[in-house]
């Protein structure tokens, strides 16, 4: 074996020899006479570029693939991974059989790889039939540090969303525990002490800069949403005024009375920061609607502006405060028509009344 191999460094690999790179111009090729599997040269790598293969053309290199072909080799008793020699023109000169192979760093510590990988030495040691690869690390392909730095670019994305979603999720935890019940008086005493009591907190309008919405998780139909710019329902100057508040589907009735049987499934309630991806969710089963007055509203026609919405997250449940200074163009005018007809019999009620007398 000494004429074809060179003596390893002291202290590294004890009776292990160099045999790549040698001085004897001896191919060094691992067979395991079943597959196709070999070493590979630069120039065969689909993962190197142009410059790169030329620059390696006649370096050996391995891939994952390559060194996981191999070791299956070693635990398969249907085949034999064998270390061959070969001269320039191919001639088989001597071929050994393996019963062991590593794939090392330049400390000849084990490692995994991912990518192609120059190799900077083999080593063999014919009494154990063992064989070392070890790597050049100072190599790294343009395609691998492409992929590296997308890895790095998704892994630093991830930390951003983790750190977004903890701190959104500490805003709606700080706005859960608030306990500055701004404008709390238009909403009548009894009422007010009946969500306390019951461990409502209000939610909307806030001043943590938090948005709300609501959806079906099933059919994911908007049921709390804002409205934006809605110019050909509202004009100009309304759409703007309206354009960030918050709207309650009209059908809402509808779906308190299927939350009442069970037939809704479930709706979440959504926050989310402003000009962030990140959101958190709560699960709404109970909803509640009210007029400022603290009374039951029971509208049932119209998309209403909300003025509040109170939660109780324990308790899964919304109360939900309606706006009643808002009206649409069209609700308006009905209205008027309505209190113009009320006006007319009363006033026919009160001459029918003096012509009684």
């Amino acid at each position: 074996m000494n004429e074809i191999v060179s003596l390893t460094k002291e202290n590294e690999l004890q009776d292990y020899k160099l045999i790549y790179p040698n001085d004897k111009n001896l191919k060094v090729i691992f067979t395991d006479n079943y597959t196709v599997v070999r070493l590979i040269t630069g120039s065969d790598s689909n993962e190197l570029n142009f410059l790169e293969k030329l620059f390696n053309s006649n370096k050996l290199f391995i891939t994952g693939d390559i060194y996981q072909s191999f070791t299956l080799s070693l635990e398969l008793d249907s085949r034999h991974l064998n270390l061959e020699f070969h001269s320039k023109d191919n001639k088989l000169i001597k071929y050994f059989s393996l019963k062991e192979m590593k794939l090392t760093n330049s400390k000849f510590e084990e490692v995994k790889i991912s990518h192609a990988k120059r190799i900077k030495e083999i080593y063999f040691n014919e009494n154990l039939a063992s064989v070392v690869i070890v790597i050049d690390e100072s190599f790294c392909s343009a395609y691998e540090r492409q992929e590296l730095k997308a890895i790095t670019k998704r892994q630093n994305e991830l930390k951003t969303e983790k750190a977004e979603k903890e701190s959104l999720l500490k805003d709606v935890n700080d706005l859960l525990k608030w306990k500055d019940w701004i404008k709390m008086n238009e909403i009548t005493l009894t009422k007010k002490e009946q969500l306390l009591r019951d461990g409502y907190k209000l939610i909307y309008p806030n001043n943590l800069g938090l948005s709300i919405s609501m959806h079906s998780k099933k059919e994911k139909y908007k049921t709390i949403y804002k409205k934006g710019l809605d110019i050909e329902a509202l004009g100009m100057i309304e759409a703007f005024k309206n354009k960030n508040k918050l709207f309650l589907t009209f059908n809402i009735h509808g779906i308190i009375r299927r939350l009442k049987n069970g037939c809704e499934g479930l709706l979440e309630l959504v926050f989310q920061e402003k000009n962030e991806s990140a959101t958190t969710g709560v699960q709404i089963i109970s909803i509640e609607l009210f007029d400022e007055k603290g009374e039951i509203f029971s509208d049932k026609r119209w998309t209403k502006r909300i003025k509040e919405i109170y939660l109780n997250s324990e308790a899964s449940s919304l109360a939900i405060v309606i706006d009643e200074s808002f009206q649409w163009p069209k609700e308006r005018m009905e209205s008027l028509a309505k209190e113009n007809q009320k006006k007319k019999k009363e006033t026919l009620e009160s001459k029918v009344g003096l012509l009684l007398k």
